[in-house]
């Protein structure tokens, strides 16, 4: 007899969401380099799958997931305001209404910004703060501009800070912590 899951991309594999869910902790503890996540069709899925887990919710301001993709993801959809797992298209660039929307959020956030290419020879900007030796690069293709501001905008207050994953669709994630310093070149 089979279960309502047998048929579920591999995103929702309990193996598969260990291992990303490992592959988002490194992503953080290391700022800037670039990690692989596992069994990837389109990358955000398993680290979506992840951070919400079962009765989770997200916001997808952006309607950027197809309705297939919203069906199966065992979360509710909210509103950016109330919400701690947000996904937006990082080629767009951000709206004054989607970076002040997270001021009114309690507490911290996670950004999943989808990009072009999160492993590419293109430096955007510079990187400092915890978990990094020096001044690094942030080598990333896709990645409007306004998205750095929108980072530092809300990182000015711990308290409500906001941890960003840029993820692309070949599976590779780039974490940036709250902790970290952008400088765009």
């Amino acid at each position: 007899m089979s279960s309502p899951t047998d048929s579920l991309p591999p995103a929702w594999d309990t193996f598969c969401q260990n291992e990303t869910h490992s592959c988002i902790q490194n992503a953080l503890a290391f700022p800037g380099t670039v990690q692989q996540l596992p069994h990837c069709t389109l990358s955000f899925l398993p680290a979506l799958a992840t951070m919400i887990s079962e009765g989770g919710s997200y916001a997808d301001p952006q309607a950027i997931l197809e309705d297939s993709v919203t069906a199966i993801l065992q979360g509710r959809e909210t509103d950016i305001q109330e919400e701690k797992n947000i996904l937006f298209d990082g080629t767009q660039p951000a709206t004054d209404a989607q970076i002040h929307d997270l001021d009114g959020a309690d507490g911290p956030s996670t950004v999943f910004i989808l990009v072009t290419n999160a492993s590419t020879d293109e430096t955007l900007a510079t990187i400092s703060g915890e978990g990094i030796n020096h001044r690094e690069p942030l080598k990333v293709k896709g990645l409007h501009i306004d998205w750095i501001s929108a980072f530092m905008h809300w990182n000015r207050e711990i308290a409500k800070a906001v941890d960003m994953l840029l993820i692309d669709r070949e599976g590779c994630i780039i974490g940036l912590p709250r902790t970290t310093c952008i400088r765009p070149v």
